[in-house]
Formats: C-alpha cells, structure tokens, sequence
C-alpha cells in the first residue's frame, strides 16, 4: 500500500491534490478520484490506531504475535504491513507497526487526572465528556472548550491542555526489555505544557 510509506506530510499533499482534482474531473473519474480520497483517508486513520514496538535481539513475527496480540492470523499480515522480507530475522531497533485491535490488551495511553470546564473526548456526534480518573487509549482526541486538562502518562510525564485545544494520543511505542513506553502525541490546535519528572 503506497499510502503506509509516505510519511504525514506527504500524505497531506496527496491528499489536497486529489481533493483539488475532484473539482476538475469529468463523472466516472470524479468517482474514482473521490473513492481514492477515501481509502488514502482511512489509511491514515488506520495508521494513527497503531502500536509500535521495537524489536529487540531474539525477536520474530511469530514471538511479537504470540507475546502481544490475540489476533490469529497476525504472523501471516505482519510483515506484508510492516515490509518485513525475513520474518524470522528481523532487524533489531526496527519499529513495526501493530494494529491496536490485534493487542491482548489495549495500551493505556494517559489517564485523565484533573478536568475543569469543557473537556470532551472524541469527534463529531461521539463527543463524550472526560471525567477524572477516565483512562485513554491510543487514537483518543481530545478537545477542550471553556476548560483545561491535565493528562498523566504511565512514567508520571504530565499534560496539560489550555482552553481551545485540541490533542491525539497517536501511538504507543513499547520497549520490551524494559516495558518502558513513549506516546506521540500531535496538537493540530492550541496550547499544551509538558512536566516530566526528573
């Protein structure tokens, strides 16, 4: 899939052309060009709901699969999703990509430690409002109104959202040996401030 190897920004592009190409185009490419746009669009979205884990020395599809997810057939899609030749020998430091409904157990991204005013976790009609103590997982946006937020990530890292922002918990990173985990987070609108802990 051409979309999984073009990092965000290119993918933005591509998508702003077709976008630009659907108010040129006669009917049937019209069609084709808007049914293009919606599968690059997916993509994306798919890519934002992954885990990623870093191989480490010993690892191979098969232990990844067996170790981390529930999903059957996890060995046999793995390496078409992450372009891995040799399943076996996989290179260490390597970051592969995971789908998050493969997982045993949904990663914990943050758990929500203080809430004031507006906070509202999901897009659209799924708007839900965030209470303290709520748990979020990877793929979560959240968006604050007339309020703030402020998010605890498992190494006690804090997050907090100002009024009028707008966060997405995009993915987990899992580091096997030391089950240490890194979250990238993107901020499309706003103001967050970071406190790590020394």
């Amino acid at each position: 899939m051409f979309v999984q190897n073009l990092p965000t920004t290119d993918c933005s592009a591509l998508l702003a052309r077709i976008a630009l190409s659907l108010s040129f185009a006669p009917g049937r490419c019209k069609t084709l060009l808007l049914c293009t746009l919606l599968w690059v669009a997916s993509s994306l979205a798919a890519q934002a709901a992954d885990w990623q884990y870093t191989v480490r020395p010993g690892d191979t599809v098969w232990s990844v699969c067996e170790e981390y997810t529930s999903y059957p057939n996890c060995w046999r899609e793995l390496p078409a999703i992450n372009d891995i030749a040799e399943p076996r020998t996989m290179a260490v430091g390597q970051r592969i990509r995971v789908p998050a409904n493969w997982l045993k157990v949904a990663p914990v991204a943050a758990t929500i430690i203080f809430v004031h005013g507006e906070v509202l976790l999901g897009d659209g009609d799924g708007q839900s409002a965030l209470k303290a103590n709520q748990q979020l997982e990877i793929g979560s946006r959240i968006t604050t109104g007339q309020g703030s937020a402020t998010l605890q990530f498992l190494d006690g890292s804090l997050l907090t959202m100002s009024a009028f922002s707008e966060i997405t918990l995009d993915a987990v990173s899992a580091f096997k040996q030391s089950r240490s985990t890194a979250i990238s987070v993107s901020v499309p609108e706003g103001e967050v401030s970071v406190r790590v802990p020394p």
